[in-house]
């Protein structure tokens, strides 16, 4: 089994390219805060990085988000499309109709998530969490809240287009073309 590792988007951007290579360099720190961990645990070796645990569970708390980020904007995020699929074949009006109304669920979710992280990010800026002076609560919810910003805006995207679709006639006259001609 190949693992496609490119964006695989019509067009690259600058967008989609740093948040590529934030996602990466938050998940390349991940790994080298296990790996540093695992070293010095089994060469039982006499230094004394604590660090090392907190700075690589704060990059993994903050790389799922933005791995989330990057997942919406391929398109990969879990999606139970069986039924819809089967239902959009007779109906497209329906799965358009459906489709809509999810994006317009997960914009909303997540626009009302991300206040409130910016909110209690903002409120919470002095608050130690792990130990590092750094590394505060707030600081932790100021980076999610930018993971989930990003997702935000691929979502929303994805809305315009295919709201912006419909009232160009693409879309469901499209499909409807395509049903009757089976």
């Amino acid at each position: 089994m190949e693992i496609d590792q490119r964006l695989g988007l019509k067009q690259d951007t600058l967008y989609d390219t740093l948040v590529l290579y934030a996602g990466g360099l938050i998940f390349a720190t991940t790994i080298l805060m296990a790996t540093l961990q695992v070293a010095i645990r089994l060469l039982n070796l006499p230094l004394d990085w604590y660090w090392t645990e907190p700075v690589g569970r704060f990059a993994l708390i903050v790389g799922t988000y933005f791995g989330a980020a990057i997942a919406s904007r391929n398109n990969e995020n879990i999606k139970l499309e069986f039924l819809l699929d089967r239902v959009g074949k007779r109906y497209p009006r329906v799965k358009y109709a459906a489709d809509v109304f999810v994006l317009l669920v997960v914009v909303s979710t997540l626009a009302v998530v991300v206040y409130h992280l910016v909110l209690g990010g903002i409120s919470n800026l002095d608050t130690q969490i792990v130990g590092l002076s750094w590394a505060t609560l707030g600081m932790m919810f100021l980076l999610i809240a930018g993971g989930l910003g990003l997702m935000l805006v691929n979502e929303s995207i994805k809305l315009w287009h295919l709201v912006s679709d419909e009232v160009r006639g693409t879309t469901i006259w499209k499909r409807l073309r395509e049903v009757r001609s089976e």
